[in-house]
C-alpha cells in the first residue's frame, strides 16, 4: 500500500516497480518509471521521490530482485494477481466493495490539488500528458478554496455565529 499511495501509479506500473526504477542515492533518492499506458513517450516518465515511509516499507518487505511486488514464491505478482490481493486486502480489513488502486490514485490527485499543488506538479506526479487530466482534480480543490475566502471576506461564518449567539439569548 505505501508504494501505491507514495507513487500513485497505474496498477500495470505499480507491478513492474523494482530495484532499477531507484536513481540518487542517500536522501535524495527517486523511484523513475516510464509508463505502459503512454508507451514511451518522453512527457509519461515519472519520478517521484521515495519518502521516509516508503524506504521503510520497503525495507521491511520481502521484494524481489526485478520487482518490488512479489508472490508468496519470489515470483512478480502480474497486474490481475495485485488487483485480486488489493480486493482481498480490502475485503479483510472490512472496506465497502468498489474500491481499487485507481481509487487511491484519484484520491492521491485530489489530496495534491486540496494542498495547494498545481495543475502542472500533479501532472508530473502522476504522468499525466495533458493539463486537462489534471485539472478535475484542481477545479474541486479550488472551488472549495474560494468558497472558504468568500466566506471569510463576506464574515459569513462570523456574523452567522453573532447572530446564533444572539438568538439563543432571546
Amino acid at each position: 500500500m505505501q508504494l501505491l499511495i507514495t507513487t500513485a501509479c497505474r496498477r500495470s506500473d505499480l507491478v513492474q516497480l523494482g530495484p532499477r526504477n531507484v536513481v540518487g542515492s542517500g536522501g535524495s533518492r527517486s523511484l523513475t518509471f516510464q509508463q505502459a499506458k503512454h508507451g514511451y513517450a518522453e512527457e509519461s516518465q515519472v519520478t517521484v521521490p521515495i519518502t521516509p515511509d516508503l524506504e521503510r516499507a520497503l525495507g521491511n518487505t520481502a521484494t524481489g530482485d526485478e520487482t518490488f511486488l512479489v508472490t508468496e514464491y519470489g515470483k512478480p505478482l502480474s497486474d490481475k494477481g495485485f488487483g485480486s490481493k488489493m480486493r482481498k486486502w480490502c475485503d479483510d480489513a472490512g472496506l465497502p466493495k468498489g474500491l481499487s488502486c485507481h481509487g487511491v490514485r484519484k484520491a492521491i490527485g485530489a489530496h495534491l490539488a486540496d494542498a495547494g499543488c498545481t495543475e502542472h506538479e500533479i501532472m508530473s506526479f502522476h504522468g499525466h500528458t495533458a493539463p486537462q487530466e489534471s485539472e478535475k482534480y484542481t477545479r474541486t480543490a479550488n472551488r472549495k478554496i474560494m468558497a472558504r475566502n468568500a466566506a471569510q471576506k463576506a464574515g459569513i461564518g462570523i456574523s452567522f455565529a453573532r447572530s446564533t449567539r444572539t438568538n439563543s439569548n432571546n
